[in-house]
């Protein structure tokens, strides 16, 4: 029918996405934990560490590039391996977008386009968008769909808030969050 729309992964037309700490070693350690298909991806620093309840972390500002997907299916791993999640507790995704590439330029909030910690209160969180959360299990590594983003600007960075009473491992090495790029067609 011509009224319909097919949901495709063009994973070899655009970029996927991937968050993690690459720094230390491929993302993730493990196979069993990878979000994304391996293909075609851009890495962005992420690194947590021991993320304590009620605490935030941003990624290193990211480019989707000049010709990107409108669409990003948003996939999570999260390393908990210190102790197993809570279950029912969340993690949250937010994005910061941004119209610059320079880390520190045109950035909402408190973003500073670095790996860094984001110190949140409801004020500024607002100005961020909301990608959704990643609902736990008794593990100590949580995988699961996220949420989607559609990017209202090239640059943007991660933002990832732990409402889990469990911390985060502080050496996450299965942590990855991948943004898959979908594309519509007929």
């Amino acid at each position: 029918m011509s009224n319909e729309a097919i949901i495709t992964n063009n994973s070899g037309i655009y970029t996927s996405i991937v968050f993690g700490d690459w720094t230390t070693a491929d993302v993730p350690a493990t196979a069993a934990h990878q979000m994304y298909d391996g293909n075609n991806v851009t890495q962005g620093q992420f690194d947590p560490g021991a993320l304590a309840t009620d605490a935030f972390w941003q990624s290193v500002k990211i480019d989707f590039g000049a010709t990107r997907a409108p669409l990003y299916r948003v996939d999570a791993c999260i390393d908990f391996t210190a102790a197993a999640a809570t279950v029912d507790e969340t993690v949250d995704f937010y994005w910061a977008a941004s119209s610059s590439s320079t880390a520190a330029n045109g950035n909402a909030t408190d973003i500073t386009g670095t790996d860094a910690t984001y110190v949140e209160n409801d004020s500024l969180l607002a100005q961020l968008q909301y990608i959704g959360s990643l609902t736990c299990s008794a593990d100590t590594i949580v995988k699961g769909h996220v949420g989607f983003l559609v990017p209202s600007k090239r640059y943007g960075s991660l933002v990832v808030g732990n409402k889990n009473t469990t911390s985060f491992d502080s050496t996450p090495v299965e942590t990855n969050i991948a943004f898959t790029p979908v594309s519509y067609g007929t």
